[in-house]
């Protein structure tokens, strides 16, 4: 089987989450992309269409002045963030069209996009493709684009239109999808897959505590976040918790990676005094993450919006208590009854959390939840639902009774 895979390239979660496994399972691929990779080493085992044919073409012009005169019709022709979208989504992906009318079809069985908004999946969708198209469709793509402009919105409803299939995280992203007009029969639900060969637990307390120390976090319960450091993910409000957390003397919180509000965090964290007490680590290798989740007793986020973050798949298959908010597919996660029956996994309420509301967590999980070493039960719930192996067996099924179909 002969598959057309279309996204950026460079986007860890498509190449290490999607296109390895496939490779693995022995499918032929192609990645259609309008960005060359970073490195080689990202295509080995692939082939490779780069976008760079750039061409206006009549139709090009006729569907870009169709949604500038939609937006008159609006009254949104005027605002800035609904031009700038119109440019970005059409303007660079119908230069392309050419390029990808001339893919010669017969080489390929199917095709799957994924993070849909980049040109290259618009050019897909307006080209003269008849291949069956396996839309992927992210917590961003829904919770941030779909209600952005009425230009994102468009491109979303088009994506319905040209998709046999639709692949969403949980039940919260199947029932957005049918308010936006999406047809609920061509709904799947299929979060992707971690790989629980790399994160996993480590065997005994004693390693923990031996990875602590070369940490230089001996003798501390770690509190860890992940998230990037942006509004949406909202850890200014885990910092305040933080600030009024009733068992702090011998914990601290490790704050992860980077991002547009790295200063501001640093001096929030000034601000309530915590400068002992919380750690910035910046940006961090794939290993140096994994280790951070087997060393932390808790993993903790409180993001405005959200699917299901795979930060937080991650944490759990380190052996991580979490404490969260209630949202998006994170229900699915949280109500699993297989996971539920592992006591003091899930510390969370509905929604986004308050302040008080975090903060009680927080005292109750560093209070009752502990690392799950030697579970095998546990382990084996990870890996039938989330794993990589799962993933890669679930979609394959959905590839097959397409090519039957077709």
């Amino acid at each position: 089987m002969n598959i057309l895979i279309v996204g950026n390239i460079n986007w860890f979660n498509l190449r290490d989450m999607h296109i390895k496994p496939l490779i693995n399972a022995g499918y032929k691929l192609t990645v259609l992309s309008d960005v060359e990779p970073d490195s080689p080493d990202y295509i080995k085992g692939v082939d490779f269409i780069h976008l760079n044919k750039r061409r206006f073409s009549i139709k090009g012009w006729l569907y870009m002045a169709k949604q500038l005169f939609s937006l008159l019709v609006k009254g949104r022709l005027f605002e800035w963030k609904e031009r700038a979208r119109v440019l970005y989504l059409y303007q660079n992906s119908l230069k392309y069209l050419g390029q990808v009318n001339a893919i010669q079809q017969d080489k390929f069985d199917l095709v799957h996009c994924h993070f849909l908004t980049r040109p290259a999946c618009i050019t897909l969708y307006l080209s003269n493709i008849s291949l069956p198209i396996i839309s992927t469709i992210h917590g961003s793509d829904l919770y941030v684009s779909a209600f952005n402009t009425i230009v994102d919105r468009s491109y979303i409803e088009l994506s319905f239109l040209r998709s046999t299939n639709i692949v969403v995280p949980g039940s919260s992203e199947e029932e957005l999808l049918v308010k936006l007009g999406g047809a609920s029969k061509k709904v799947v639900k299929l979060p992707w897959g971690i790989d629980t060969s790399f994160f996993t637990l480590l065997d005994s307390e004693d390693s923990q505590e031996l990875l602590k120390e070369r940490w230089g976090f001996a003798n501390k319960q770690v509190l860890l976040s992940t998230r990037n450091h942006a509004s949406i993910y909202n850890i200014q409000s885990i910092i305040k918790a933080f600030s009024s957390f009733s068992v702090k003397e011998d914990t601290i919180l490790v704050i992860a990676g980077n991002g547009e509000q790295t200063d501001e965090l640093q001096s929030l964290v000034k601000k309530y005094k915590l400068i002992e007490m919380v750690i910035f680590t910046g940006r961090l290798t794939h290993n140096e993450l994994k280790e951070l989740y087997q060393l932390s007793d808790v993993y903790v986020q409180n993001p405005l919006s959200d699917a299901l973050p795979y930060s937080m798949l991650e944490a759990i298959a380190c052996g991580c208590s979490v404490v969260c908010g209630e949202l998006g597919s994170i229900v699915d996660l949280v109500t699993n009854p297989e996971l539920n029956e592992q006591s003091s996994l899930f510390f969370s309420g509905e929604g986004v959390l308050n302040d008080h509301e975090l903060s009680k967590l927080l005292t109750l999980a560093m209070t009752n939840g502990r690392k799950k070493y030697f579970s095998i039960k546990y382990q084996s719930v990870i890996d039938n639902n989330y794993s990589l192996s799962a993933y890669t067996s679930k979609i394959s099924n959905i590839y097959q009774s397409l090519l039957k179909v077709k």
